[in-house]
């Protein structure tokens, strides 16, 4: 973790270089920037995991001195990965929001500063909202794949909206990891378990269901509360299954 935050700290100083490079060519006040981390912090200890570890251990240094050099390949584990996610359950590799929640730093004309925006978005709206700055139409060519998403400038120009969405089912899977939004509510389901993990707090094979504006950790499942709402949200990713061709690895039930 000393290690985390020295990257962190280097990666902090040199984004201050192109943001002093932009200023210094008088383009800062005509840029838009977008900053975000990936799909949560890295659960897995690879240095033992299957298809990782003879690579690791035996193509990397990992003594306590070289650690953190560039011929060296250290794991946070699960327990720093979980601290890291806190107060959200879980890490990459689930789609639990410790998984797949990651906040977006946005700055450019019109956006105001120091304010924060509440409202649900998505990786996939990121292209929707480039469009929109740039004035260009999002259309879609014939025979193409439409762009899902849309666009964040109403968000990002007037955050003082507050939460707001999604106000259409959302569907995500992942490696049989499997999630829908909608709401305040999200249904999760796990279908695999990292080692270290204990069975009891992680169940697998079986539909959650919680309401994340009022338990965004995700520790109480509110399924046999709300079993109409729960069946929704799955038919919701069955459909979406169906539509994009999703290959399950692994049964579901509620």
């Amino acid at each position: 973790m000393q290690i985390y935050a020295a990257m962190v700290d280097n990666m902090d100083a040199n984004i201050g270089r192109v943001v002093d490079n932009l200023r210094e060519k008088g383009e800062l006040d005509n840029t838009y920037i977008f900053f975000f981390s990936d799909n949560g912090a890295a659960g897995k200890y690879r240095e033992t995991a299957g298809r990782w570890k003879d690579w690791v251990n035996n193509d990397h240094d990992n003594s306590l001195a070289n650690m953190g050099n560039f011929d060296s390949y250290v794991s946070t584990g699960t327990g720093w990965a979980q601290a890291s996610n806190m107060p959200f359950s879980l890490f990459k590799g689930y789609t639990s929001e410790g998984g797949v929640r990651s906040p977006l730093i946005a700055s450019g004309p019109g956006i105001p500063k120091s304010t924060v925006s509440d409202k649900y978005s998505n990786l996939m709206d990121l292209a929707p909202t480039i469009l929109d700055i740039t004035g260009v139409p999002k259309t879609t060519p014939k025979g193409k794949a439409t762009i899902d998403g849309e666009t964040l400038m109403p968000a990002l120009m007037q955050p003082q909206l507050g939460a707001q969405g999604p106000y259409e089912p959302k569907v995500l899977e992942m490696n049989g990891a499997k999630m829908v939004r909608f709401g305040d509510f999200k249904a999760l389901a796990n279908t695999h378990r990292f080692a270290g993990l204990d069975a009891d707090a992680l169940p697998t094979q079986k539909w959650q269901l919680y309401n994340l504006a009022q338990d965004p950790g995700e520790t109480t499942n509110i399924a046999e509360q709300y079993p109409k709402i729960l069946d929704s949200m799955i038919a919701n990713y069955n459909d979406y299954a169906k539509k994009v061709g999703v290959v399950e690895v692994s049964p579901t039930s509620k």
